[in-house]
C-alpha cells in the first residue's frame, strides 16, 4: 500500500514530505493527485512514494516554506514577476491535444533569455501551469505531455540552472513527459537530438522520451510536426500554426 511506503519516511530523511503531510493533508492525500503519481510509476507503490518525496523536496526548493504548502493551482500563489512569464506567452499549455490525446506545452525560448531571466521564477510559473491542468483535467494528464520549444530568433546557449530545474520538474511531477520538439534551433539541435534520445530516453519511463528537431520555413516545420501527430490547429501562430 502507498500509505505504508509513505510512512517509512521520517522527518530526518524526507522533511519536506513529512511536513507537507502534516500541514496540507488536503494536498498530499488528494486522491486525484495520488492516482496521477501512481500512474507515472505503473502503480509501483515504492517508486510512487519516492517520486512524491522528490516532488515535495523540489516544491519546497522552488517556493520556499511560505508558499510550498499552499495549493499551487491558486491564482494567488504567483508573484507579479512569475505571473509575467505566463502573460508574456513565454510558457503555456496549449488548448488542443495532439492526435494521441497528449497535453501540449509551448515555450518561446526567446522570452526566456537575457539578463533579466530568472530560472526560479520561470520554473514556478511552469509548476503553476502544470498544476492547473493536473487538477482541472486529470484524465488528459494521464496521457502525458509533449513539449514544443520555439528557438526562432533565440540562442542555444544553455542556462544550466533552468535546465536542471526543468529536468527535476519532469522527474518528480505526476505527469510523464513523452517528448520535446525543437523548432528553428539550427544544426546543433539536429546533431544533438539523436544523442539525447540515446542518453535520456532510457532514463524516462519505458524509454518513451524522444527529442525531435524541426527546421525550415513555417510550412516545412508544420508538415514535420504533423508527422508526429501535431497538426496546425495544435501549433501557435508564432510557428505558423492556428493558435493565437
Amino acid at each position: 500500500m502507498l500509505e505504508t511506503e509513505l510512512n517509512k519516511f521520517s522527518a530526518d530523511s524526507e522533511p519536506a514530505l513529512v511536513t507537507a503531510r502534516m500541514r496540507c493533508p488536503n494536498i498530499t492525500d488528494n486522491s486525484t493527485l495520488r492516482l496521477l503519481f501512481l500512474w507515472c510509476t505503473d502503480f509501483d507503490v515504492a517508486a510512487t512514494a519516492k517520486r512524491m518525496a522528490g516532488y515535495w523536496r523540489l516544491r519546497v526548493e522552488l517556493f520556499g516554506v511560505e508558499r510550498a504548502f499552499l495549493p499551487l493551482s491558486s491564482d494567488s500563489i504567483l508573484n507579479p514577476e512569475e505571473r509575467a512569464y505566463i502573460l508574456s506567452g513565454a510558457c503555456r499549455i496549449l488548448p488542443n491535444t495532439d492526435t494521441n490525446g497528449r497535453i501540449l506545452s509551448y515555450i518561446n525560448q526567446r522570452k526566456l533569455h537575457g539578463s533579466s531571466f530568472d530560472p526560479m521564477s520561470a520554473s514556478r510559473a511552469v509548476w503553476y501551469m502544470f498544476h492547473k491542468i493536473l487538477m482541472l483535467d486529470p484524465e488528459r494528464a494521464k496521457n502525458g505531455i509533449v513539449g514544443i520549444a520555439n528557438y526562432r530568433d533565440s540562442s542555444w546557449s544553455p542556462n544550466y540552472s533552468w535546465m536542471t530545474l526543468m529536468s527535476n520538474t519532469f522527474k518528480f511531477l505526476p505527469i510523464e513527459i513523452q517528448g520535446v520538439h525543437t523548432c528553428h534551433a539550427g544544426m546543433f539541435a539536429r546533431v544533438i537530438a539523436p544523442l539525447t534520445n540515446l542518453v535520456i530516453g532510457p532514463w524516462i519511463r519505458k524509454s518513451s522520451f524522444t527529442l525531435h528537431a524541426h527546421e525550415g520555413q513555417d510550412a516545412a516545420v508544420l508538415s514535420s510536426l504533423a508527422r508526429f501527430g501535431i497538426p496546425a490547429n495544435c501549433v501557435p501562430a508564432e510557428l505558423g500554426g492556428e493558435i493565437q
